[in-house]
């Protein structure tokens, strides 16, 4: 193998093992397989260009090239040609995807899920970084300079994941880089000729002093792979380090508080709340306008396989006390202005300010809050408790026919990405569920209040129990089956149904009005959290629904979705359209299923080519050239010897025409005696395989050049040795069984006999370079004799 060939495999193999410490950032690793083949398509594009002897300038053009090849086909096959070849509209497409991936990294917090657009922003960066290190390493040469591009792929997890980059990860990391150079430094030295090992312990003064220092051609690669073990089992041990083991032994997070010192996710929180045996009041409320109303904390707006989650706050206005505070709600129609005074109590602990939707004023509250205009939330840079302030704003309270007039929101804005995403997979159930829930139903209200009433009204069999916990999608599903769960499962099924009728949606955590207490006030307990849904009409702005069939008193519902009791469910329109089925959502590339290549409805929307299909594929082409090496190698070396056997030295061409004869009596299970000269060999192969007079005259023919090779002063017989030693295998091949010919040519006994003594010759080295290890180590220590 050519050295250009080994360094571009391991430069590739480098930044495939370097990406590893991404998966921290990651909730799954899905990510990785688009990542492995969108570097194995610059390694192959590297290796096409080096073996056509293209200039060294073109060889990082033509990885560029195979990356966007390798881009197109999976992420944007409608708009090219052919599926592979890319078009100005198939790259507007992959433009557009890394713009909404550099958005995704900018909403989300890490574990972030695996997105369609960060998985083809992560594929994307992955190929340059690949064409990076093999400039670096292969074309320049300077591998230990790669390491800084391997560095920026570790740096990435390690600033933006709290809890930190497990260990093993950065091992692997660290491994892919020591791969690189071990391969440089094994042709280096090849290019200085055979390496010069230690003199060995049975070797004499006169042959060699045994004293002498001679360096061993590992030492580097030693160096580095002990400081890489020190870098990983060091940080494990030292106190003070996040997640050490010392920490993890002895119970200490290293705070001082035995507990870690993690965030807590928003439900996590909620359900402790609720739990408590004893539930204690975080807040005092004085509703002036004398109708209570919920208070808002924190928004959910993001959605994954595993739950609900919020994106990062992009605080836009600081020190908002006595502010007027702007509402970017578009469209919101006027409501019922109110004040409101709230006391929080010594109980309540957060960074997120209770507040009613939609704040324009807040005052007493001090400094250090920003307003988050995206989810209209208060937030702080630090946990605060036991103050008192004053809270002015609108609730907006839409009546039911402005409702009713609002239009579905256009296929194509993209406004409501983070509100409408949704993950590949969605239970069955969730979908089937919605389907009969809006059958007949066309306005996007009409569809809302069918799935709040389907939770609430009492005639589905829903119960309130706090014994569910989570909201991912098989939570929901087992949801939508028993009919029993808490806030955090109603919530997070309908916000789930609305982004299936293409209605953003979204998940608020906060509390319900609580109970009556003295002085005109409101008591807020810990039992008062709660979970509900926001929806987004157009025109209308953020409406909010409330699914949980809380218990008389608790629940506080909008005049525009009463209770069923009160009211009837909306009918289905006087035309009878049927519900529109969900379309593309908005954050979603063009091929929106990258898993199974179908939308959930079956419809075809991928390409041909995936990289489950590419990988599946290769393995399976992997595995039928393993089962074919042994066929494979054979056939190599006989290919070899007859165009060694026809060429111009007599004497090559006499041993390389015996060692096939030899070779391939063995694969037709000839023994073959070690013993024998070429001419005793001959003369019982002719008598005992009863050969044909082509087959005998090649075979003498063989067996005398061999016997010239080895004795004549001057090798070579008259005669075409390639041509007899295609007739003495015609004759072997003749006289076999067919389960012998099967044989000789899957599985060539002279090929695995090859393998099983080179695996000896190479032991045996390995084990004598281990002994001259243990000697240079033991030598040191050892007492010399004066």
């Amino acid at each position: 193998m050519r050295t250009s060939t080994r360094m571009t495999l391991a430069a590739a193999g480098a930044v495939a093992l370097g990406a590893a410490p991404l998966g921290a950032i990651f909730e799954e690793w899905r990510w990785i397989w688009y990542a492995w083949v969108a570097i194995a398509a610059v390694a192959g594009a590297h290796l096409l260009a080096r073996a056509a002897r293209l200039p060294s300038v073109l060889v990082p053009v033509a990885g560029a090239a195979g990356l966007l090849v390798y881009l197109t086909a999976v992420f944007s096959p409608d708009g090219a040609l052919l599926g592979l070849i890319p078009t100005p509209d198939s790259l507007d497409r992959l433009w557009s995807g890394l713009a909404e991936g550099m958005a995704d990294v900018n909403d989300y917090a890490a574990p972030v899920p695996a997105t369609d657009a960060l998985i083809l922003l992560t594929a994307a960066s992955l190929g340059a970084t690949a064409i990076v290190v093999d400039v670096i390493a292969v074309t320049l040469r300077k591998p230990a300079a790669a390491g800084l591009a391997l560095l920026a792929l570790y740096a990435v997890p390690t600033a933006v994941v709290l809890a930190g980059v497990p260990w093993i990860l950065f091992a692997i990391a660290a491994f892919g880089y020591l791969m690189l150079l071990m391969v440089e430094g094994r042709d280096r030295l090849l290019h200085w000729g055979r390496p010069v090992a230690a003199p060995g312990p049975q070797e004499g003064p006169s042959q060699a002093d045994p004293d002498a220092d001679t360096p061993s051609p590992l030492t580097g690669q030693r160096i580095g792979a002990a400081a890489i073990a020190l870098a990983v089992i060091l940080p494990l041990l030292v106190p003070g380090m996040t997640g050490n083991a010392l920490n993890r032994l002895t119970g200490d997070s290293g705070d001082g508080t035995g507990t870690g010192s993690g965030p807590l996710n928003e439900f996590a929180a909620l359900r402790g709340e609720l739990r408590r045996s004893d539930p204690v009041e975080v807040m005092r409320v004085n509703f002036n306008d004398g109708k209570p109303t919920y208070l808002r904390m924190k928004v959910l707006d993001i959605y994954n396989r595993g739950g609900f989650s919020r994106s990062r706050i992009r605080s836009s206005q600081f020190d908002i006390d006595g502010e007027q505070l702007r509402d970017l709600n578009t469209g919101a129609v006027l409501g019922r202005p109110y004040t409101t005074n709230i006391q929080l109590t010594d109980n309540f602990i957060d960074d997120h300010l209770p507040v009613h939707y939609v704040p324009t004023r807040i005052d007493d509250i001090g400094d250090g809050w920003s307003w988050d205009l995206d989810r209209a939330v208060v937030v702080s840079g630090d946990q605060v408790s036991n103050f008192r302030y004053t809270v002015q704003g609108t609730i907006p309270e839409p009546t039911v026919s402005q409702l009713e007039e609002v239009l579905p929101l256009p296929s194509d804005t993209g406004d409501f990405r983070r509100e409408l995403a949704l993950p590949n997979s969605i239970p069955t159930a969730v979908q089937t569920t919605v389907d009969s829930v809006t059958k007949g139903l066309s306005s996007p209200y009409e569809q809302a209040r069918a799935i709040n009433d389907y939770f609430t009204d009492g005639k589905q069999g829903f119960t309130y129990s706090e014994t569910t916990l989570g909201n991912g999608n098989d939570v929901l599903a087992d949801f939508l089956k028993n009919k029993q769960g808490y806030c955090e499962q109603y919530a997070a099924a309908m916000a789930i149904m609305l982004r299936l009728r293409d209605i953003p949606s979204r998940v608020v955590v906060g509390y319900t009005p609580g109970n009556p207490a003295e002085n005109g006030e409101r008591s807020v307990t810990t039992n008062d959290a709660h979970a509900w849904v926001e929806a987004y009409f157009a025109g209308i702005g953020w409406t909010w629904f409330d699914p949980t069939p809380l218990g008389e008193g608790r629940a506080a519902p909008p005049d525009y979705a009463p209770r069923p009791q009160a009211s009837q469910a909306p009918t289905a329109t006087a035309s009878g359209a049927a519900a529109p089925t969900a379309g593309p959502t908005a954050n979603q590339l063009p091929q929106e299923d990258l898993e199974a290549g179908s939308s959930g409805d079956g419809a075809d929307q991928g390409g041909v080519i995936t990289p489950q299909r590419l990988l599946v594929a290769g393995t399976g082409l992997a595995v039928l050239l393993l089962l074919l090496l042994p066929a494979l190698l054979r056939l190599g070396s006989r290919r070899r010897r007859l165009r060694t056997a026809g060429g111009d030295d007599p004497g090559a061409a006499a041993r390389a025409a015996w060692d096939e004869v030899v070779g391939t009596a063995a694969d037709y299970g000839v023994p073959v005696r070690a013993s024998e000269t070429p001419r005793a060999l001959a003369r019982r192969l002719r008598q005992d395989l009863n050969l044909d007079t082509e087959a005998s005259n090649g075979l003498r023919l063989v067996a005398l050049a061999e016997e010239r090779a080895r004795y004549a002063a001057r090798p070579g017989v008259p005669g075409d040795l390639a041509r007899a030693v295609r007739e003495v295998r015609r004759g072997l091949r003749g006289g076999s069984s067919p389960r012998r010919r099967w044989r000789a040519t899957l599985l060539p006994p002279s090929t695995l006999r090859a393998a099983r003594s080179g695996s000896a010759v190479r032991a045996a080295s390995a084990s004598a370079s281990m002994t001259r290890l243990g000697e240079a180590v033991r030598r040191p220590v050892t007492p010399r004799r004066r």
